[in-house]
């Protein structure tokens, strides 16, 4: 019995410090949380997204600078869930974001185009062939960008 209580109380332990471990799962602000890197390096340890398009029809693409622009507005203006902490994604974070939630098309808005800005201005597109959704994240040139330009805000914390 004693053996019994002592595995239950160090499960515990371990899963209540764990909280977070795991991708997916809804952050403070009510976002989803989709990078837990281990550690606080950095000043954090976790990376949430909006659970909301930033901006809901999309920045109709002029260039780089002008789009980018709008994006950095737009976030610096949006607050969600309490916090107004938003940023634009890195490359590296929206690749990561995109791939997250591939099966999980309840976390983005259908659309033909999915095109979303990271933080430098780059466009990343999903190659989706075949009906397969969320195929490969691939970053394409200023030529490339085709209609709307979506934002999904993050938060690091």
């Amino acid at each position: 019995m004693k053996k019994t209580i002592l595995i239950y109380f160090v499960i515990c332990i371990f899963f209540s410090g764990c909280a977070l471990e795991v991708a997916n799962v809804i952050g403070p602000a009510g976002g989803y949380v989709f990078i837990d890197k281990g550690n606080y390096n950095d000043g954090y340890r976790y990376v949430e997204c909006s659970p909301e398009d930033l901006i809901d029809t999309g920045i109709k693409w002029t260039n780089k600078i002008d789009v980018l622009f709008e994006a950095r507005e737009s976030v610096n203006k949006y607050t969600f869930g309490g916090f107004n902490d938003w940023d634009l994604p890195t490359d590296v974070e929206l690749v990561k974001m995109l791939q997250s939630f591939r099966w999980d098309l309840s976390r983005f808005w259908f659309r033909d185009e999915w095109q979303y800005l990271d933080k430098d201005g780059n466009v990343h597109r999903n190659t989706f062939k075949d009906n397969i959704l969320f195929g490969e994240q691939i970053e394409i040139s200023d030529s490339d960008v085709t209609g709307r330009v979506l934002v999904r805000a993050v938060r690091r914390f």
